[in-house]
Order: structure tokens, then sequence, then C-alpha cells
């Protein structure tokens, strides 16, 4: 059954601190007749709803999804559970996404980084590529998603000596 954490934030709100809701999910599964290995996924995005959506897309039943709800403890976050990938939004209340990815980069360079947004603007996929992400995707177009991740993921397991597809 597929594994989905939601992990508290501290935010500073007139000098007193305090945790997000801290929700465990269990997500229906879903059918997969993929070989392919478990994977971890860290999602980044302000709106529970779209966090929700994206991992019901991307994962199959036995993947592990880390959820945040801004780019303010991404680092540490990645850190701590060196996910496969983690799929970001651009705009959040206090660390956006292209900020966050740019700290993430700088600390794990390999960390593999899908922008996830609804701005199809040049000056967002620019700062995207400076900032080294590994993909830029519309929302609206989400559905890329999944086999971009899966490719990129079967042509890394090639690479290391696995099996081609």
């Amino acid at each position: 059954m597929r594994r989905r954490t939601v992990y508290p934030e501290k935010r500073a709100s007139s000098s007193i601190y305090f945790l997000a809701a801290l929700h465990h999910l269990t997500l229906t599964n879903h059918a997969s007749h993929t070989q392919q290995s478990h994977m971890k996924f860290l999602i980044v995005d302000d709106s529970p709803e779209m966090r929700q959506m994206i991992g019901t897309v991307v994962t199959d039943k036995d993947d592990q999804i880390l959820e945040l709800d801004d780019g303010e403890h991404l680092v540490a976050t990645y850190a701590a559970h060196r996910p496969d990938w983690v799929l970001i939004d651009i705009q959040m209340k206090h660390v956006g996404g292209l900020e966050a990815t740019h700290q993430l980069k700088e600390q794990f360079p390999d960390a593999r980084v899908i922008i996830i947004t609804q701005y199809d603007d040049k000056y967002f996929r620019d700062q995207a590529r400076t900032v080294n992400a590994d993909a830029y995707i519309l929302k609206d177009d989400i559905s890329v998603l999944r086999d971009y991740v899966r490719q990129e993921n079967q042509k890394l397991q090639f690479s290391k000596g696995g099996s081609h597809p």
C-alpha cells in the first residue's frame, strides 16, 4: 500500500512557532504493469489538492510520497530522506520553488528536480534552467509527468548496468 507522509514545518507568526498539520493519508492503489523499482517522491506544493493529484498521477502502489507545503525545508528534508525525485511548484508562500531548487542543487547537485507549474512563461523556463532543474512541466499537461519520470528512471538504471526496457 502506498505511503503518503506530510512533514510538519515550523512557521513564524507573531513570534509564535507552530507546526503545520501532520497527515498520514492512504490513497487507493492503482494498477501498475511495470517492473520498475520502487521510488520515493518529495512533492512540494502549497496546495494539498495539487500534492495529492501529483502523487496520484506519478506514483505506483509501492512508491513512497513525502510532502512539503513550502520550499523552506526542502534541503533538510531531502538530506534526511534522499528521494528519487523532487516535484516542486514555483509559487509558494515563504520560499518558492526556484529558490528552493537553487539551494538544493548547490548542496546536492545530483538531486533530480522537476518544476511543476501553471506558468507557461519563457522567463520562468529560463530561471528553471538557471537553477539546474531537470524538467519543467505545466500543471495543465501533468499527464506527461509519469511517463517522463519512468523513462528517466529507466535510463538511469540502464546506465548503472541494469536491464534496458
